[in-house]
């Protein structure tokens, strides 16, 4: 995984992971786990102690849950998919 670690692309003031995507044939194989904890390790290694901002498909609040991201604002449409933001603290 090559790393490509910014701040302040998508959201002011805040570290941010974009579109994580798994083909269909690994998924549930844990690769989207491993790609978010590599992205997370990235983000704490370049901006220590920054937080952390994604756009969430909201069918998957549970798994983005599981890295300490929580929810704030409003669900909203992304390309037609509801979406929601989180942050991990």
């Amino acid at each position: 995984m090559q790393d490509v670690c910014q701040k302040d692309i998508s959201y002011a003031g805040y570290c941010s992971i974009g579109r994580v995507v798994s083909s269909l044939k690994f998924r549930r194989s844990g690769a989207g786990r491993y790609v978010m904890e590599q992205a997370i390790q990235c983000c704490e290694r370049e901006f220590p102690n920054e937080r952390i901002k994604i756009s969430a498909q909201s069918y998957l609040k549970v798994f983005y849950r599981s890295f300490d991201f929580e929810e704030v604002g409003e669900e909203y449409l992304e390309d037609f998919i509801p979406h929601c933001a989180m942050i991990r603290k």
